[in-house]
């Protein structure tokens, strides 16, 4: 992702979709030099490229030793350098590549990024919501409640704290002729589980085609059992009908409240996304409205040790 970095100060900031760059409260580049204005310039994402564009400033910005017209967007690459009023201050474009989702909290300006397009609020350790791409353009906000779409720049208030979405520009999906269009099921892994007699610990194995995720027992792996459980037990129905279970009724099933399951799902999601494994984001998956939830993978492996 993006990074502009101060050759004095060795400061590096990772670049947002959209980044003010001032003097004020809620800028992603904070500078306090009184040189640079309070909204002085902003520094975005747009039609594959990042660009700078000065806010009508007073001391200008200045690019590579030319000051930028007002107004006007102006294409960077990587190693540019940049000023923003303050001559004595540069920055550098170190990193050109696309950015990635994120969110920044309202009040105190703390910056959230997704891993693997999963973005988990406030945070992976405490997760209370996640924000998901789901490809065709389209992001997703999951949270005990269910499910919504969501746009860049739109603000969530997720416990207690708000938070401002950055999300990418859309980019294009294909699925492969093997993939049935009618069955959402993530082709690409399987999933095995390794569960104690006692059935007390659950280890989790996910094959991809480049290899093997392993991770000892976890709280979270027994619900994602269960799921699976329920989708092998309907095999008499159509792929994509397999496995759907209501929130409500898994959570008394596992004797949790629908907080603790939607937390659950969450780690789960930051578990794969941790990992780099490819298409874990669909490793749960949700109908829209229904309250319903089932596991998006269709090759399962249940064994006894």
């Amino acid at each position: 992702m993006g990074a502009l970095r101060n050759p004095k100060t060795f400061l590096t900031i990772t670049l947002p979709v959209r980044s003010v760059v001032g003097r004020g409260p809620s800028s992603a580049l904070p500078l306090l030099d009184r040189r640079t204005s309070s909204e002085h310039a902003t520094v975005f994402w747009a039609s594959g490229r990042w660009r700078v564009r000065d806010l009508a400033s007073r001391n200008g910005t200045w690019l590579n030793g030319r000051r930028v017209e007002p107004g006007v967007d102006h294409e960077l690459v990587c190693g540019v350098v940049l000023w923003f009023g303050d001559r004595d201050n540069p920055w550098v474009l170190e990193d050109d590549t696309p950015p990635i989702a994120s969110a920044r909290g309202l009040t105190d300006g703390a910056l959230v990024f997704a891993v693997a397009d999963v973005l988990s609020l406030p945070s992976a350790a405490e997760p209370l919501a996640t924000v998901l791409y789901q490809g065709r353009g389209r992001w997703i906000l999951e949270d005990e409640h269910g499910e919504q779409a969501v746009h860049d720049h739109q603000e969530l208030k997720i416990g207690d704290r708000v938070w401002r979405l950055h999300l990418p520009e859309p980019r294009d999906t294909t699925l492969t002729s093997e993939h049935d269009p009618g069955d959402p099921s993530e082709p690409s892994l399987r999933v095995h589980f390794l569960v104690s007699r006692d059935e007390e610990s659950v280890s989790l194995t996910v094959v991809t085609p480049a290899g093997e995720h392993r991770w000892e027992p976890r709280a979270p792996h027994y619900l994602l059992l269960t799921l699976a459980r329920q989708r092998l037990a309907e095999t008499q129905l159509a792929e994509h009908e397999r496995g759907w279970l209501d929130v409500d009724r898994l959570a008394r099933m596992l004797n949790l409240n629908r907080k603790t399951v939607n937390v659950y799902i969450c780690r789960l999601r930051a578990q794969l996304a941790d990992a780099g494994v490819p298409g874990g984001a669909t490793l749960i998956q949700r109908r829209l409205l229904s309250q319903q939830i089932r596991i998006g993978v269709g090759l399962l492996e249940i064994l006894h040790g």
